[in-house]
């Protein structure tokens, strides 16, 4: 049988205290999951900046999903702020490919990967390959 794990958002979590809201999750988890928004790309925006991530206070991993403009700006920040995992937009990115292989280049230690919004068919995702 598959092991599922879970990977809680900090989205909604009480921010002026995240030390705290993190030690609640114990061992329950391995990973938390930072939404990192521009009010761009989608209408929402989040203050989870590059600093914001470097010093949050945890050994779980940190998985950021950027759901900004011109990710390719933005990767190398998040990596720099030991971000494990890095996912963004296929609908952000002139040639996410390219994004996939300079970031595993630059940074061999941080995961990347890739994200579709729900209207977006696998085409787009099949035509980059």
């Amino acid at each position: 049988m598959k092991k599922i794990e879970i990977e809680p958002s900090i989205l909604s979590a009480d921010i002026k205290n995240i030390d705290k809201e993190l030690k609640k999750l114990g061992n329950s988890v391995k990973s938390i999951h930072i939404d990192v928004m521009d009010e761009k790309f989608v209408p929402n925006k989040t203050n989870f900046s590059p600093e914001f991530v470097k010093n949050l206070s945890t050994d779980l991993k940190k998985t950021v999903h950027l759901m900004v403009e011109n990710p390719d700006k933005k990767i190398q920040l998040y990596a720099d702020s030991g971000a494990d995992i890095i996912i963004f937009h296929i609908e952000a990115s002139k040639n996410p490919i390219k994004l996939i292989k300079d970031t595993k280049e630059k940074f061999p230690n941080t995961r990347i990967g890739i994200s579709l919004k729900p209207k977006t068919g696998i085409e787009k995702l099949m035509n980059a390959l």
